[in-house]
Formats: C-alpha cells, sequence, structure tokens
C-alpha cells in the first residue's frame, strides 16, 4: 500500500495492494502500522456503510466540528463511487481547495482528515461505501456546504436529500467553519 498526496492538506489518496489468483483477488484494506509508516494515524471508532440504489446519488458534503471532528478513511465496497472533499479548516493553508476521485472497491481508498467535508456520489447502480472513523457522531456538531456547486461531479445529481441542500454554499459559509 502507498499513499499520494492530494491538493487538499493532510488528504491522502491510498491505493492499495492487490493480489490476484485462480480464486479472485485480496487486498488489505487497513493496516494500523503500514498507514502509520505512510503518515496516517488513525484508530477506528466507527465503521459506518452506505448503499446507494441509483447512479448519479449524492450524499454530502459534511463534517463534525469540534470537539467532535472526524478523520475518515472511505472505500468503495461495490461498484464505484466518486469520492469528493472541500477543504473548510479556517485556518488551513488549502482553505477551499476541493478534490475528487474515483474509489474502485478493493483498489483505494482516501484518508480525510478532521475538519474537511465530504461527500460522494454513486457512478453505478448499487454502488457502496465503506466508512472508517476515528470519533463518535454527535448530531449537534454536524456541519455541512450544498453539493451544488461545491464539486465538478461527474454526472448530474439526483436523489440528494433536502437538508443537504439546504447547507450553506462555501462561499456562504465563509471561513466560520
Amino acid at each position: 500500500m502507498n499513499v499520494e498526496k492530494t491538493p487538499v492538506a493532510g488528504a491522502l489518496l491510498i491505493n492499495l495492494d492487490l493480489f490476484r489468483d485462480n480464486r479472485g483477488a485480496f487486498a488489505e484494506a487497513f493496516v494500523r502500522e503500514k498507514l502509520a509508516a505512510q503518515g496516517i494515524d488513525f484508530d477506528i471508532r466507527r465503521v459506518n456503510m452506505v448503499r446507494n440504489e441509483k447512479s448519479g446519488t449524492v450524499r454530502g458534503m459534511h463534517w463534525q466540528a469540534d470537539p467532535w471532528a472526524q478523520g475518515k478513511i472511505v472505500m468503495a465496497v461495490a461498484w464505484r463511487i466518486y469520492d469528493a472533499i472541500v477543504d473548510v479548516r479556517p485556518d488551513s493553508p488549502t482553505y477551499g481547495e476541493s478534490y475528487g476521485v474515483i474509489l474502485y472497491p478493493q483498489a483505494n481508498a482516501l484518508f480525510i482528515p478532521r475538519g474537511v467535508a465530504h461527500g460522494c456520489q454513486a457512478l453505478d447502480d448499487g454502488a457502496s461505501l465503506l466508512y472508517l472513523v476515528d470519533n463518535d457522531y454527535k448530531p449537534a456538531q454536524e456541519r455541512g456546504i450544498s453539493p451544488v456547486g461545491a464539486i465538478d461531479w461527474p454526472l448530474p445529481l439526483v436523489n440528494v436529500a433536502p437538508r443537504d441542500l439546504s447547507w450553506p454554499t462555501l462561499k456562504e459559509l465563509g471561513r466560520e467553519a
């Protein structure tokens, strides 16, 4: 497994080593020591799963405020997911920068540092995502920005939750995250 820097400070693309044989394929999705050697110190507190019935479905863009901010490692487990992040940390040198990548099962994952907004779009019907999370979920600490205009999504947006559409834009939010 190796990691690549992204345009968002602290966010890293994790490329998994895939081992194939006549039975199929195997990849180590999370090995604490290997990730720590690559600069990702991560303790799993929660594991969340998401399934999207229809391609084009968008979820996000969310994060949690301190002291309940969450770091995440996200990976596709079925079909393809376009995973996207926006740096909303007021003091970050990459504030406002975004990054998106297609996640493939057993191929890659994205490490999202605390304080960075996260969202995803299903590129296939039934696309599923697994989140490893390093802190507890506290509804009162949840924040968001509207996914409309925040990211250049690869497909037209469908099935966006009204709540997600009601979040302010990044410009409206300003540096008050």
